[in-house]
């Protein structure tokens, strides 16, 4: 299994490709809205920067097709704002 795995040819998409597959977009970022302000989407797909944050651009790609959204402005990590967030989303269901 590792050497057919080793042999495919590297898997790439474009964040593109993948937001067109989805009605609502999120990028959690610290200088988007107020988290509480926004009408969350449990079917939405929710994107997450690293602390390095995304490239400029993704982030100009983004800012065309995603809604920006902000845990406050205490930075968080990844997982951290991930945990979060599944807590709020489950709290609407």
């Amino acid at each position: 299994m590792a050497r057919w795995l080793l042999s495919r040819q590297p898997f790439k998409t474009s964040l593109q490709a993948i937001i067109a597959k989805y009605r609502s977009v999120y990028y959690l970022h610290e200088r988007g809205r107020d988290i509480s302000e926004a009408r969350l989407d449990g079917n939405g797909l929710y994107i997450f920067g690293d602390h390095d944050g995304l490239s400029r651009e993704d982030e100009e790609l983004l800012a065309k097709h995603a809604e920006w959204i902000s845990l406050g402005s205490t930075p968080y990590m990844s997982w951290h704002a991930a945990a979060y967030l599944a807590y709020l989303l489950k709290r609407q269901v």
